[in-house]
């Protein structure tokens, strides 16, 4: 059988012609697609640092309990490794519980116990609200607002900080006064859970502790007793009254 080259080429044409169309509507389509994603992304606004904060500081003033693993480095001013510790912080409120690898420190609202491991000594005291902060570096987040100029960092200006994580805000907390006993704190806020992920604690000295979050926990319930010192926990501690 012999077959007309004409209607070989016309449907050879046409074969072109439909694969063309689909070719260009797949285009379109895809064209169509990544307009959206970047009308999308153009649209998302970055909050302010006062919004992120009251975000951030809401799950510790609004909630029951929370409870943080963490990594602490202490870094010199030539950003050399002097100690590193692991810890877990649990708080409800202003109470705390605060135990590394070297130290442990109780408060319930009143009175602070705490332990050196070294020494294995128990000091009782009164803390002063500076004593308080310096103990325990998240109850800044009760009084921020007070204590702290707070802005958002730009790009450049995480580099330059050593926050290498973009997935962060990144918020910087300068002290209204001279004598606080940081110099400045930076803290990587994550964006979709508003959780503290990273704390970056600049001191006066020089020095700077990198406080890496682990494990972050909210809406626990502790006994009273969590937040004071237990005898039977450690029985051959000295115990020393300084109130």
């Amino acid at each position: 059988m012999r077959i007309n080259r004409y209607y070989i080429c016309v449907f050879a044409l046409g074969l072109f012609i439909s694969n063309a169309k689909a070719s260009i509507g797949e285009a379109e389509k895809a064209s169509t697609v990544l307009e959206i994603l970047s009308t999308s992304n153009q649209d998302k606004v970055v909050p302010s640092a006062e919004k992120i904060m009251e975000q951030a500081s809401s799950l510790f003033t609004d909630k029951e309990g929370v409870s943080i693993r963490f990594e602490m480095i202490t870094k010199n001013n030539q950003s050399a490794v002097i100690d590193s510790n692991r810890g877990i912080l649990k708080m409800d409120h202003l109470k705390y519980m605060l135990k590394t690898d070297v130290s442990q420190s109780w408060y319930d609202g009143s009175t602070q116990w705490s332990y050196l491991v070294d020494t294995e000594e128990v000091n009782i005291l009164k803390p002063s609200s500076e004593e308080l902060l310096e103990s325990n570096p998240y109850l800044f987040l009760f009084s921020y607002r007070d204590l702290f100029e707070i802005k958002l960092l730009s790009e450049d200006e995480k580099t330059s900080n050593q926050m290498i994580n973009r997935a962060l805000y990144s918020v910087e907390l300068v002290p209204k006064d001279d004598d606080y006993p940081y110099q400045k704190i930076i803290l990587g806020i994550d964006t979709i859970s508003y959780q503290i992920s990273l704390m970056k604690i600049f001191m006066t000295d020089g020095n700077a502790m990198d406080l890496t979050v682990q494990e972050f926990r909210t809406g626990i319930k502790y006994p009273t007793d969590t937040f004071q010192f237990v005898t039977r926990l450690l029985p051959d501690a000295e115990v020393i009254d300084l109130r």
